[in-house]
């Protein structure tokens, strides 16, 4: 199966690390030295395994940060950005949302797209009304935090 992972920090690359045991990953950053760094074969996290996953899979991952690229080629899309406290003290989804704004641009008919970010309850029902505005609801939603 072949699976896009947008964001690729320690939820991400792990995830799309050990993913690439039994799938074909695209991963995408905007951070551009991390896609080079992984383009190299290099990881970044200094996590004990994660360099010998790199090396041992890197025939099924490739790295971007071209989101059309990246999210069209995935069947499922998981979703590991940013979601920071707020001023106010409430989840800043601007990231979470910029994504979703290009998965409804790009993503497959039929498109799984599975939320690691942690987000507050009721998030996932206002992406699926975001994407049935643009005209997307063929796009499943599903839930899976990371809770770091």
């Amino acid at each position: 199966m072949n699976l896009s992972v947008i964001g690729l920090g320690y939820v991400g690359l792990t995830n799309a690390l050990y993913l690439a045991s039994h799938h074909r990953i695209a991963g995408f950053d905007i951070d551009y030295n991390k896609i080079n760094l992984l383009n190299e074969g290099k990881e970044y996290l200094g996590e004990e395994y994660l360099q010998g996953y790199l090396d041992k899979f890197k025939s099924q991952l490739f790295f971007s940060d071209d989101y059309q690229k990246v999210i069209a080629f995935g069947e499922v899309i998981l979703v590991a950005v940013p979601t920071p406290e707020a001023q106010d003290g409430s989840c800043d989804l601007t990231a979470l949302f910029a994504t979703c704004e290009h998965v409804a641009m790009y993503a497959k008919n039929s498109a799984k797209l599975v939320i690691r970010s942690t987000v507050p309850p009721g998030t996932n029902e206002r992406i699926r009304i975001f994407f049935k505005e643009n005209k997307r609801e063929d796009i499943d939603v599903i839930s899976m935090p990371e809770f770091l």
